[in-house]
């Protein structure tokens, strides 16, 4: 019984020995950097999968590269890979347009589809990347849960925007101003998009290239040959 109770006692230290090791470990091998996924082909998608009739399309029409992004207006980081899509547009204007389409990857951001509902009424007057701009840097405005205030921020924008407000009220309350959001959340649907900010890549008619994180993306950028 003697020998019985030590093993029993021997095992419980050893026990908690090991989990003390990976107390100790655990942190360092969470702090090892994970290699990038590399961005890869998707050739069941075509052009008009992610670039369907309605997108909107930032700088040349016919540019030889369009980047399609998807991205959620309550999303910390969209805002960020957003601005860095909209200077890649910037420093290769002859080469290359940015699509962008909203989708709500979260439920708690509850003022997401509020947002993109401003973003759609704006685009009637012109002005969808101008309040897409302004919805990014002040997300700060649509935290709060009350629907009415996060509505009454979106109004304050428009105001900024000096658009129509009339016009604005009637195009954000109507149900027409919805196709635009249901045609980015189809786009994401076919587009198998679990994740935002996904970013897509399209040259001339051949197959799409994805980016699998926001790392790979961001690797793919700081090379300018891989815009030529």
């Amino acid at each position: 019984m003697k020998k019985s109770s030590e093993a029993k006692f021997l095992g419980a230290l050893l026990v908690v020995a090991l989990a003390l090791v990976g107390v100790a470990v655990y942190p360092v091998l969470s702090k090892v950097k994970q290699p990038v996924q590399k961005p890869y082909t998707v050739p069941k998608l075509t052009r008009e999968d992610l670039i369907p009739k309605g997108s909107r399309m930032r700088g040349k029409k016919d540019a030889p590269l369009v980047l399609v992004e998807f991205g959620d207006y309550q999303c910390k980081t969209c805002s960020l890979a957003t601005k860095q899509a909209e200077k890649l547009v910037e420093q290769h204007k002859d080469r290359l347009s940015l699509v962008f389409h909203h989708i709500q990857i979260n439920a708690s951001h509850i003022n997401a589809p509020i947002m993109a509902q401003a973003a759609t009424a704006a685009e009637s007057q012109g002005k969808f990347w101008e309040m897409h701009d302004l919805l990014f840097n002040n997300q700060d405005l649509f935290t709060s849960p009350d629907y009415h205030e996060a509505v009454g921020a979106a109004m304050k924008l428009a105001g900024d925007l000096k658009l129509d407000m009339a016009k604005f009220k009637a195009d954000f309350e109507s149900k027409t101003n919805h196709k635009p959001i249901e045609i980015d959340s189809r786009a994401a649907t076919q587009c198998s998009v679990q994740v935002t900010p996904q970013f897509f890549i399209i040259r001339g008619t051949g197959a799409p290239t994805r980016f699998p994180s926001l790392d790979s993306f961001r690797d793919f950028a700081k090379d300018p040959a891989n815009f030529r």
